[in-house]
């Protein structure tokens, strides 16, 4: 079965919080091809491929920031990204 060839990008990403923190660095890696894995990856719609797993996670990882569209995120994925949760105000 042959391979299908891939070109794959790193993408660095930092960031500070608030003065004193530590800073954050993330790392991501994309994947060229002509057709995502889609069982475990994500379109971009850009030719490039994300790990499923980094949609609707709360951070943009693809460059027009599709994977975070309100249209295909869930609000509990999102909140739950955010390590935020719904509550009942009385």
């Amino acid at each position: 079965m042959p391979i299908a060839a891939r070109t794959a990008a790193l993408h660095f990403f930092s960031r500070v919080i608030a003065t004193g923190q530590k800073l954050q660095a993330y790392v991501l890696l994309l994947s060229r091809a002509e057709s995502c894995d889609l069982e475990r990856e994500f379109s971009c719609d850009d030719g490039w491929c994300i790990d499923v797993k980094l949609k609707c996670n709360g951070q943009f990882n693809c460059k027009y920031r599709y994977d975070e569209e309100s249209s295909i995120c869930q609000v509990g994925e999102l909140l739950h990204a955010l390590n935020l949760s719904c509550k009942l105000l009385l």
